[in-house]
């Protein structure tokens, strides 16, 4: 069973909106999960939502959770893309670190088919990713205003 296509069910990897997060952060504050336990560490898969996300540019026939993306799927992708492309940042970058400034969570997968695959997505992953990106992607109403946006690692220049 699919999603319906709507504003309402972005692209997960870069826009999910909900309390969800809320919970997750606020465990992570206070070093428990549930009932009291530890807090665990998550690691999101699908950061690429099966296929919208994981080109710099997304087309026509692309996937969005494993079936085709709606034409307003496609749209708020190819939105998302021309902001990143703006910043110099592939689309599956961002994608792919945009959860890691939670500190619920530890990593992300990302499923490759390929050798040519891995070496794109290390690419990807170890791009450095501006601040503004973030910024902007707020100020284009792809990014909710209340999510904890990351800030580039200090690592990398």
């Amino acid at each position: 069973m699919t999603r319906p296509d709507s504003p309402r069910n972005p692209p997960e990897g870069v826009t999910r909106r909900g309390a969800e997060q809320a919970r997750q952060e606020r465990r992570a504050r206070h070093g428990t999960g549930l009932r009291g336990r530890p807090a665990r560490r998550a690691v999101p898969a699908s950061v690429l939502n099966s296929g919208v996300l994981a080109t710099p540019r997304p087309s026509a026939g692309v996937t969005y959770d494993y079936a085709p993306a709606g034409p307003r799927t496609l749209e708020r992708a190819r939105r998302l893309a021309a902001v990143c492309e703006a910043h110099g940042v592939p689309l599956p970058a961002a994608a792919m670190r945009f959860p890691l400034h939670r500190p619920a969570v530890a990593g992300v997968v990302v499923g490759m088919r390929s050798a040519d695959e891995v070496r794109r997505n290390a690419e990807a992953y170890d791009t450095t990713i501006p601040a503004e990106l973030w910024a902007d992607l707020r100020g284009e109403g792809l990014l909710d205003t209340r999510a904890r946006v990351p800030a580039p690692p200090a690592d990398v220049p």
